[in-house]
């Protein structure tokens, strides 16, 4: 019986998380998404969605080979993680998209992430000797209004188009 817990266990882990970054993927990121709603309406702490689109994904891959371009998506993961607070939560949506949720429980929370993973994206490039840079373009919809979560990923999603055309003067996917 303890045997078939720990397949359950497994099971449960690889159905919510990424297998190559070990960061929760779409699903795990909706249940919890779920979770912090409910939790925020309680302690009427304010949500945020964080939408992160890796920058040259294609171009390391197609330049170097997919382990570099899977070393430079583990080094984003990990970089988004490092950025988060206790009980915020990210996820890789699919190929180079993450998502985050930040708890606006601080002031200038939004403006803290963003150092924090400018600074966290700095030592992941000072840490790989390639020929590569990981970077980011990012966009934040703070959840103020009743609104579905694809609605709220596709508000983050606009703004962080946006932001990818103001760095890049042309947006690249």
């Amino acid at each position: 019986m303890y045997q078939n817990l720990l397949s359950v266990r497994e099971a449960m882990h690889l159905y919510l998380r990424d297998p190559l970054t070990d960061i929760f993927n779409r699903r795990g990121f909706e249940q919890h998404y779920v979770e912090m709603m409910d939790a925020s309406k309680k302690d009427g702490v304010t949500l945020a969605i964080v939408s992160i689109d890796m920058d040259d994904l294609k171009e390391i891959n197609d330049r170097l080979g997919h382990q570099h371009g899977d070393a430079a998506i583990c080094g984003m993961a990990n970089a988004l993680s490092s950025a988060l607070h206790e009980g915020e939560v990210c996820a890789r949506i699919g190929g180079d998209e993450f998502e985050a949720i930040l708890r606006m429980d601080t002031p200038g929370r939004i403006e803290e992430f963003k150092k924090a993973l400018e600074e966290a994206l700095k030592k992941v490039n000072e840490a790989v000797s390639e020929a590569y840079v990981v970077g980011a373009s990012v966009g934040i919809c703070v959840v103020n209004q009743p609104a579905t979560m694809a609605e709220y990923m596709h508000r983050a999603d606009v703004l962080m188009y946006e932001e990818k055309k103001r760095r890049h003067g042309e947006i690249k996917e």
